[in-house]
């Protein structure tokens, strides 16, 4: 096991081709900076550490923590009877029971607003990133991306999002594109949209035993 004298050093060696790695040292340090760890038998919600520090990363926070959480930086705990909901993060809604009145309608609006995005955006090549030289990047589109989220074709999108009669099934590819949009920093959102999907509720984080005991050792005196 290679031994690492700093959390950061750690996160920097394992993920250093993460686009979110500077994102994983400011998540790893929140955790540290406030005592929350596995020897001090403390935990934080994704959604704590969301409010608090999600303004200042420029990618998603969860990216972040399951990344952090493969190479045992931090450790996932889920309590007991935890399960799972379905987040609108649009509108803050929560439903665990995909049957309820307002879910489809919420799903429907959602998608309506992404489709309308597509047909109207013109979609142009980007420009050739600073230094590169032509052929360098494969410029992508709103639709590029929607399309390798959905692995179709990219004149499939719509169908493909909008055939499945079973709403679930119509959710879960919607998420997976929007989530891929986000998370993509060549494209951006045209309308007021967002990810709607399954979340894992009250999964809690803690900074994992190694990564506080490197730490500590790193902030003592020598």
């Amino acid at each position: 096991m290679t031994t690492y004298d700093t959390i950061e050093g750690w996160i920097r060696d394992e993920n250093e081709g993460h686009d979110s790695v500077e994102d994983q040292v400011d998540a790893a340090y929140w955790f540290w900076d406030r005592n929350i760890t596995i020897p001090k038998d403390r935990v934080a919600r994704t959604s704590q550490v969301d409010e608090h520090i999600a303004h200042r990363l420029d990618h998603q926070i969860r990216t972040s923590l399951d990344n952090l959480e493969d190479i045992g930086v931090l450790a996932q705990l889920d309590p007991p009877g935890s399960g799972q909901y379905i987040r609108h993060h649009r509108t803050e809604t929560n439903f665990y029971d995909p049957s309820t009145r307002d879910f489809v309608p919420l799903l429907e609006e959602d998608m309506s607003r992404f489709l309308d995005d597509l047909a109207n955006r013109t979609e142009q090549e980007l420009q050739i990133a600073d230094g590169g030289e032509d052929g360098d990047d494969i410029p992508e589109t709103l639709r590029d991306v929607a399309a390798e989220a959905l692995d179709v074709d990219a004149q499939n999108v719509e169908k493909t999002l909008t055939n499945p009669s079973d709403p679930v099934v119509r959710m879960n590819r919607y998420d997976s594109v929007v989530n891929a949009i986000k998370e993509n920093e060549r494209v951006s959102r045209n309308r007021n949209y967002d990810e709607m999907g399954w979340r894992n509720s009250a999964l809690r984080w803690s900074l994992s035993e190694r990564a506080a005991h490197i730490e500590a050792n790193h902030s003592l005196p020598s």
